[in-house]
């Protein structure tokens, strides 16, 4: 599935504040991970192309009523973070699979203002690098303070 460049370029620079992207444009994720997967996930690349395509075709409705609970249940956890410390406030997200989960993060540190926003480090982590490619995209649009790392979450460490 690849998906027309054109198609995609008036609406990638989604902004972060809009609850109902989250700053996260589908189509581009689609059209990057059709260009991405096959390069880097040999064994796995048709799963993020068709989760991407199945995300482009409509967020399901349990899960666009349940995005505005998750953000208000992150907003209170970053807000207690940053209360509790002057430090960062460490995001940690394994298992990515696109730019979802990193999107309602950073939307809802974003909702509390810049101060919390800018406090917020993200890490992802992921087994394939197509995931950690397409987030690292987002943080830079988003000027998010982010890391990835390829690791297999599945193996435990001797």
């Amino acid at each position: 599935m690849q998906l027309s460049k054109a198609l995609i370029a008036d609406t990638r620079d989604l902004p972060l504040l809009d609850p109902a992207s989250c700053g996260e444009n589908l189509l581009y994720n689609a059209a990057r991970i059709s260009e991405l997967a096959p390069a880097h996930c040999k064994g796995c690349a048709d799963y993020h192309i068709r989760s991407a395509a199945h995300r482009c075709t409509g967020i399901p409705k349990d899960i666009a009523i349940e995005r505005p609970q998750l953000i208000e249940l992150i907003r209170n956890i970053i807000r207690e973070r940053a209360d509790a410390t002057t430090s960062a406030i460490e995001i940690v997200i394994p298992g990515s699979a696109d730019t979802g989960i990193l999107s309602t993060c950073a939307h809802a540190a974003a909702t509390l203002g810049a101060t919390y926003l800018n406090r917020c480090r993200f890490t992802v982590l992921d087994l394939c690098p197509t995931p950690l490619i397409l987030c690292h995209e987002y943080a830079t649009r988003h000027h998010l303070s982010l890391r990835t790392f390829e690791v297999d979450l599945t193996v435990t460490p001797e």
